[in-house]
């Protein structure tokens, strides 16, 4: 009906899976000139589609299931609280990238970790593998370096690169410590505080910027520990 006192804020359009539908919303809305645009706004739209921060955070709970698959594991490394965390700069995340890519890391921390999902005991391809490899190459003499323990060392190490090495296994170390704990039976006041330890300390180091993206994240973590 053409009801002339209907104004843009007296209609509401609701669909599912709000997050799927809003690009093209905004790309049909956001076009042509400003004064001719229809004001709208998008509700509930998921909080991990609008900041990194809260997606890596979703990343590091998914780590049990993606099987730490290389890509998800260097989403996590991608967020600017992770680096800061680790100290990382951005060439140092950039070189990281390199190393996964020419070591063949793609999944799995390690030949146990696929045994124990009923696949071969193969350790090439996993993280503890691709490390091992950059470990190696660092440690032994560029002029020798022959496959070790069937590990063939990775020829692309400085000296200078050690400490970014240093800082990925370590990185690697604490997100397989994670992942163990997510498996573990804990009371819901222990899952809570394993996850604000995750947000506070553990695996992020946060900015004013980033106090605000995640307290919304906090504040749901928080209100169910009140209600369990």
């Amino acid at each position: 009906e053409n009801d002339k006192k209907l104004a843009p804020d007296d209609v509401i359009v609701m669909m599912p899976d709000i997050d799927t539908y809003a690009p093209v919303i905004e790309a049909v809305f956001l076009a042509g000139p400003r004064e001719q645009r229809i004001p709208f706004s998008i509700a509930d739209r998921g909080i991990a589609t609008q900041s990194p921060l809260v997606a890596g955070f979703f990343e590091l709970l998914a780590l049990p299931d993606n099987r730490f698959d290389a890509n998800s594991v260097m989403g996590i490394l991608d967020v600017a609280a992770v680096q800061r965390r680790l100290e990382l700069q951005e060439n140092d995340v950039e070189l990281i990238h390199t190393y996964v890519r020419n070591t063949g890391i793609r999944w799995g921390l390690d030949g146990d970790a696929k045994k124990a999902l009923g696949l071969p005991n193969t350790k090439e391809h996993t993280w503890r593998f691709g490390l091992d490899r950059l470990l190696l190459g660092y440690a032994l003499p560029a002029e020798n370096r022959a496959a070790f323990a069937g590990v063939v060392p990775y020829d692309e190490i400085e000296a200078s690169q050690a400490v970014v090495v240093g800082r990925l296994n370590s990185f690697i170390n604490d997100l397989a410590v994670f992942a163990e704990d997510l498996n573990k039976d804990m009371t819901a006041d222990k899952w809570t505080s394993l996850l604000i330890n995750a947000i506070e300390e553990r695996f992020f180091t946060l900015n004013d910027e980033d106090l605000t993206e995640i307290a919304p994240l906090r504040a749901a973590i928080n209100s169910l520990r009140e209600r369990l």
